[in-house]
Formats: structure tokens, C-alpha cells, sequence
């Protein structure tokens, strides 16, 4: 009986926290919001993403993407938004930094022409900075010319 009980918790458990999970793990596109968000839109099934070109993204427990990597028929490829195939994002100190690799685990430079970037976040968690970096992690210049950018919040 106790190991019955045991597993209707577990059953139970198991219900609620899928129900908690609202966000989805697979999208047919990507957009940059008025925020600088990676946004996933059109989202997807898990079973779908082996079949279809789409963005698996990865979320760590406090819901926030901490990898996002876009997939061609199930397998890592380079896409045509950002000109890389993963983005690992990384929260530390008030910055959120986003690293770019090609499909086989090497850095690369992303659509902008930098192999990372730091993003400033104020005390909101808006993002109010970015700076660019190079292979080297030293501030770079992007495919405009810019090193540095800042939001102003209105």
C-alpha cells in the first residue's frame, strides 16, 4: 500500500510540475524583441523537431534560456537569423553574456561580426548595455562599427 501511494505522489508530482512548465522547448522561428529577448514563436512538438528546421531552446530551473541551438531535421546547423547554430547564455554579476558557435562546438562570429556579447542589466533585469567581444573576449567591433551600445530607459 505505502508503495502505491509512493507512486500516485510520484504520478502526481510529475502532473503538476509539467503543468508549471508552460514554455515550450522547440519553435519553427526566432525574433530579437524591443527588449534585445530572444523570442521563440511558432512553437512545436519534441517529435516534430526531427522532422523540421527549428530552435531548440534550453532553460535553466528559474525559467530564464540559458542555451538556444537551431536544428536542421534533428541535427546542429548554422541558421540564417543569427549566422550561428548555439548560443549559450550565461547570468553572472548583472550581465547576461551570449557566446556563438558554429555546428560543431567552435566558437563563431554571429550575424554582427563578434564571437560574444555582454549585456548590462539594471536592477530590473532590463537590459540597459552591450558591449561586443572578439575571439579573444576583448571588446571588438561589430559589422557597424560599434563596440558599445546603451539603452536609455524613457
Amino acid at each position: 500500500m505505502k508503495n502505491y501511494l509512493l507512486f500516485i505522489q510520484v504520478i502526481i508530482m510529475s502532473i503538476i510540475t509539467s503543468c508549471n512548465s508552460n514554455k515550450a522547448s522547440y519553435y519553427r522561428t526566432v525574433k530579437l524583441d524591443g527588449r534585445y529577448e530572444i523570442v521563440g514563436e511558432k512553437p512545436i512538438l519534441s517529435s516534430t523537431s526531427k522532422k523540421t528546421d527549428c530552435y531548440h531552446f534550453v532553460y535553466n530551473q528559474d525559467g530564464k534560456v540559458i542555451e538556444i541551438s537551431y536544428l536542421e531535421k534533428g541535427k546542429p546547423s548554422i541558421d540564417d537569423f543569427f549566422k550561428v547554430s548555439k548560443i549559450k547564455i550565461v547570468y553572472k554579476d548583472g550581465f547576461e553574456v551570449r557566446s556563438f558557435y558554429d555546428d560543431l562546438g567552435y566558437p563563431i562570429t554571429s550575424s554582427e561580426g563578434v564571437y560574444s556579447i555582454r549585456l548590462k542589466l539594471d536592477k530590473n533585469n532590463f537590459r540597459i548595455g552591450l558591449f561586443n567581444y572578439g575571439i579573444n573576449n576583448q571588446l571588438f567591433k561589430d559589422v557597424n562599427g560599434v563596440v558599445q551600445y546603451k539603452w536609455l530607459m524613457a
